[in-house]
């Protein structure tokens, strides 16, 4: 399986699935390649005897440390449409998977990060867990529906903080 997922290390046990994003190079960085491989794989999930998947990072710094930056600057404005839709799809996807998902945050959370751990049923953070949308402070939206889930989770106020 670890050939079809190059970028996610999984092993099940007691129908289980444990689940560590594997970019560490690029802080665990959500990119176009990435998406599809998270939705391919939960789509494998969904079709077997899986009953909930866990997600982390791999590594000791980064949960997800956000959107691919690099990527986000290369691409055109249509292109960029394209990443937010699959970006969303993707998080839709989890948010109405029959499967029971898991976020162990492990580290930084950041931006899209959060967004991913948003979509999940249940969040766990370490003790060194930072979590936070740090892209609204310059300026620009989360494109993955962190607006709409974290003050739905936490309130208004709180979300605002």
């Amino acid at each position: 399986m670890q050939d079809r997922f190059p970028h996610l290390i999984s092993r099940e046990s007691d129908g289980i699935c444990w689940t560590q994003i594997n970019r560490t190079g690029d802080r665990n960085s959500l990119d176009s390649e990435l998406i599809d491989e998270v939705t391919r794989h939960l789509e494998h999930l969904e079709s077997g005897t899986t009953r909930a998947v866990v997600y982390t990072g791999a590594g000791d710094e980064y949960f997800i440390g956000g959107a691919d930056g690099v990527e986000m600057m290369e691409l055109s404005p249509a292109e960029a449409r394209d990443f937010s839709k699959r970006i969303q799809g993707l998080f839709n996807r989890m948010q109405a998977s029959p499967l029971i998902l898991g976020a162990a945050i492990n580290g930084l959370c950041f931006g899209g990060g959060l967004e991913f751990a948003l979509a999940c049923d249940i969040r766990i953070a370490s003790e060194n867990a930072r979590i936070g949308l740090p892209e609204v402070k310059v300026g620009l939206i989360p494109g993955g529906g962190g607006t709409q889930r974290l003050p739905r989770m936490v309130g208004m106020g709180r979300a605002m903080e």
